[in-house]
């Protein structure tokens, strides 16, 4: 059987537009799948910063200061966050992190000087007012937004 000009040519402008619609329609779905996930929950987190005496301070959701006063012993002491939890996550219990390198929080030591100066320490030992300041870093950021803390530390 043959087939007139007419109705091959029909086909072929029905078949190339039949390809673009799906590609069009591909394309509406793959960017509606990568909006939703680009809506992801940001969750409010608590955290546990362990001091190298053994002590622990928690700061919960809310809460971003916190003053101690600590009795000169000679003991130099280092801060980290040794446990966090996320209000709202599936897991409603406290997450460790097993190594400080992790990138989940950035702990920083100051010693508050004169005029309000801060120079940054690697630990805090001696007599003198302190900043331990504490802010989420890279590695728990696409779970919550960026938040920071202050661990003010009086050493008398």
């Amino acid at each position: 059987m043959k087939l007139n000009k007419c109705t091959v040519k029909f086909t072929r402008v029905f078949m190339l537009f039949a390809i673009f619609a799906f590609f069009v329609a591909n394309c509406v779905l793959l960017s509606a799948c990568s909006e939703q996930h680009e809506e992801q929950t940001k969750y409010d987190v608590a955290i546990r910063v362990a001091c190298s005496d053994g002590s622990t301070y928690t700061f919960p959701v809310g809460e971003d200061e916190i003053r101690i006063d600590i009795t000169y012993d000679g003991l130099y002491r280092t801060y980290r966050v040794s446990q966090y939890k996320l209000k709202g996550y599936h897991y409603n219990g406290w997450l460790d992190i097993p190594s400080p390198t992790d990138n989940k929080f950035l702990t920083r030591c100051y010693q508050i000087g004169e005029g309000n100066t801060y120079e940054q320490l690697p630990s805090i030992g001696e007599r003198g007012e302190y900043l331990v300041d504490i802010e989420t870093d890279y590695g728990i950021r696409p779970l919550t937004d960026y938040v920071s803390w202050s661990l003010y530390v009086s050493i008398k």
